[in-house]
């Protein structure tokens, strides 16, 4: 009984605290965390994320992104082309959108300082596995199904988006805000459900530890209706070959104690050779009600091409780094 009550809880706070999904692996998903890092490695960029959500509970959900971005010279500007999927309920909801973003570079006459706003297209697809439909309906608020449903529910919802974004750097600080679900387009598959505008701040910095060692402080803090998130993060970059790290996330509404028991802990651990990079991550619930066996699991890999001149690598080389 109180594993049944443990799994309820979770799905019901994991579905109202956002609709959003997120990835935690924000250095190998960048332009999905900001657009306007579309392009920042002033090369050629794939870089893809799968993550799976709670897998032992019964609403698992696995969520997939994929973006490729380049750097267009004549422009100073650079361009993505990204895919996203989110599996809810064990495929029983299936979310998917194509985005397209360009991000205008500007330089200040007077520092080295880099403006780089953004601005993103989205078409997203939501499709509902009406065959899949037990009664009572399965409770997901934010797509118009609940237990007392009175009429069969649309099986696909269309939707046009625009997210923008906006991102300082400097050496090794950079800063960056970004918005998404500008339009907040109605995903209900009966009746109306506007999605909240989702905001993000987030920052991080590159500190040289010795000659051989760098280290990466990353902080971001995300708010989408009454719903809000801090992740903290300390890695160790790309030095060397492999990469680890810690991450905490905290989770608040205006009522901060109710997500006093869904705080997560985050393992990061990766390898990189030449352009490839490989990531994993493993993060788990800190909370009382929860155990390791409720933890998340997320695989990134990305493939960077940069122009090998001398001035490149030292002008991109810390952006590369995020």
């Amino acid at each position: 009984m109180k594993g049944f009550l443990t799994t309820v809880f979770f799905l019901v706070l994991y579905f109202l605290k956002a609709q959003d999904g997120t990835f935690n692996n924000t250095h190998n998903s960048l332009v999905y965390l900001n657009p306007s890092f579309s392009g920042s490695n002033h090369g050629v960029r794939n870089q893809t994320v799968y993550r799976n959500q709670r897998q032992n509970l019964s609403g698992t959900t696995v969520l997939f992104n994929t973006s490729f971005d380049g750097y267009v010279e004549k422009i100073k500007g650079g361009v993505s082309l990204s895919f996203y999927s989110k599996h809810i309920g064990r495929g029983l909801i299936r979310q998917n959108r194509v985005s397209m973003a360009y991000a205008q570079y500007f330089s200040s006459p007077n520092s080295d300082i880099k403006i780089i706003p953004s601005v993103q297209f989205n078409y997203g697809v939501n499709n509902l596995r009406t065959n899949q439909l037990s009664f009572p309906t399965p409770s997901y608020p934010q797509f118009g199904l609940s237990p007392n449903l009175s009429s069969a529910p649309k099986g696909s919802v269309n939707y046009y988006d625009l997210s923008a974004g906006l991102l300082f750097y400097s050496g090794s600080v950079y800063f960056g805000a970004s918005v998404f679900n500008i339009l907040q387009p109605n995903i209900s598959f009966a009746g109306i459900y506007k999605v909240p505008v989702r905001a993000v701040l987030h920052a991080s910095n590159n500190i040289a530890i010795n000659r051989r060692a760098k280290a990466n402080l990353f902080a971001s803090y995300a708010a989408q209706g009454i719903f809000s998130t801090v992740n903290i993060r300390l890695l160790n970059t790309y030095a060397n070959k492999f990469l680890w790290g810690l991450g905490y996330i905290a989770y608040f509404d205006k009522n901060p104690k109710f997500f006093n028991n869904a705080n997560n802990l985050s393992f990061y651990v990766g390898y990189r050779s030449g352009p490839f990079t490989i990531n994993y991550t493993y993060d788990v619930p800190v909370g009382k009600l929860f155990d390791s066996t409720y933890g998340s699991h997320e695989l990134s890999f990305s493939l960077s091409f940069q122009k090998q001149t001398e001035e490149t690598r030292k002008k991109y080389k810390e952006l590369e780094k995020f």
